[in-house]
C-alpha cells in the first residue's frame, strides 16, 4: 500500500473494516492481535493497522519475535522505519 493511500485510510478513522492497534501505552500480545484478526474475518474483513493509535497517530509497532519483525532504524521518532535486510538467502 502506498504511503498516501495509507495516510488517507488512517485519516478516515476506525470503522467496521479498519482497526487500529497501538502500542504507545502497552505492548500488544499475540492474543490481542489474533482476536482482532478473527473478529474482522468473522465480519466483513478489513484492514488491521498495528502501530496506529486510536486517535490516528502513527507510533509504530514494538519489535516481537526477533529479527523477523525488527527494523534497522535507530530513531524512535522515525515515522516510516525501514526493515532490516534479511539474512536469509
Amino acid at each position: 500500500m502506498e504511503r498516501a493511500v495509507l495516510e488517507a485510510r488512517i485519516a478516515e478513522g476506525e470503522s467496521l473494516t479498519l482497526e487500529f492497534k497501538g502500542e504507545e501505552r502497552n505492548a500488544l500480545n499475540d492474543r490481542d492481535l489474533v482476536e482482532a484478526v478473527v473478529c474482522m474475518a468473522n465480519a466483513a474483513g478489513g484492514l488491521l493497522l498495528v502501530g496506529v493509535e486510536d486517535h490516528e497517530r502513527i507510533t509504530g509497532a514494538r519489535p516481537r519475535h526477533g529479527a523477523a519483525t525488527q527494523h534497522c532504524s535507530s530513531s524512535t521518532t522515525e515515522r516510516w522505519p525501514r526493515p532490516c535486510a534479511s539474512s536469509r538467502a
